[in-house]
């Protein structure tokens, strides 16, 4: 299922690089959400590939808000001796929030020109 969620990265993004040379990168974006004099915090991870992964990582950090598109899956982890689902956010579109912050668009040559995701 499709989803966009607007919230603040709470670190720099992680840029990896598999052994094929594939890029990957992860974030996490917290949600905040008032209702009346209540306020609620929720963190999801998010994940992308290719030439998003490397726009991601060059192009957010730590406090930006951003915008991010996607579908959610889950991974399956190692948790002290039980496994545990975790919730993240596959991206397929990523973007500066501009609300509170403006962002010069700079074409970037160096990026691959395929824009398919890849899946490692």
């Amino acid at each position: 299922m499709s989803s966009t969620i607007i919230g603040k990265l709470d670190s720099n993004p992680i840029l990896k690089t598999s052994p094929a040379g594939n890029k990957t990168v992860v974030f996490t974006l917290i949600m905040n959400r008032v209702k009346g004099n209540q306020q609620w915090e929720t963190s999801v991870e998010c994940s992308a590939w290719g030439t998003l992964a490397e726009g991601i990582f060059t192009s957010l950090h730590k406090g930006d808000r951003a915008i991010v598109f996607g579908n959610f899956g889950s991974e399956v982890v190692l948790d002290g001796s039980a496994n545990k689902e975790k919730l993240i956010l596959y991206a397929e579109a990523v973007g500066p929030e501009l609300r509170f912050q403006t962002a010069a668009v700079k074409h970037n040559r160096n990026l691959q020109k395929n824009t398919e995701v890849e899946i490692a």
